[in-house]
């Protein structure tokens, strides 16, 4: 049963992603996916929370996997390179880079909160 809780997960954060994408312009939407995705994984992913491998594999894999993306990320700071911006490129790679690993703390942070003392 495994492979369809991904299956469904990742088309259910496939489409949500397309509707961050087309609420928001580019790359602002691909950046939301991201921070976003970063802070529900390391959330998620925290051993205290005691969330089973059917969900965190359906969850984190599944679902979050189709929310975040890197490649359209890697396509978007290539294309700012390509067309003459490297400020711009330099900045959404480093700026997407580390609002993530902050987004990941505070999910992982937030998490242990929530779990409570180990």
């Amino acid at each position: 049963m495994i492979p369809v809780y991904v299956f469904l997960g990742g088309g259910t954060g496939a489409v949500c992603r397309w509707l961050v994408s087309t609420a928001l312009p580019s790359p602002w939407g691909t950046v939301v996916a991201n921070v976003v995705g970063s802070m529900l994984l390391a959330a998620l992913l925290h051993p205290r929370l005691g969330v089973g491998d059917p969900w965190r594999v359906a969850l984190g894999t599944g679902l979050l996997g189709g929310f975040t993306t890197y490649s359209t990320f890697n396509t978007e700071v290539l294309a700012a390179f390509v067309n003459g911006q490297p400020a711009r490129g330099a900045l959404l790679a480093v700026g997407t880079l580390l609002s993530c690993l902050a987004a990941g703390t505070v999910g992982y942070v937030v998490a242990g909160w929530v779990a409570g003392p180990a």
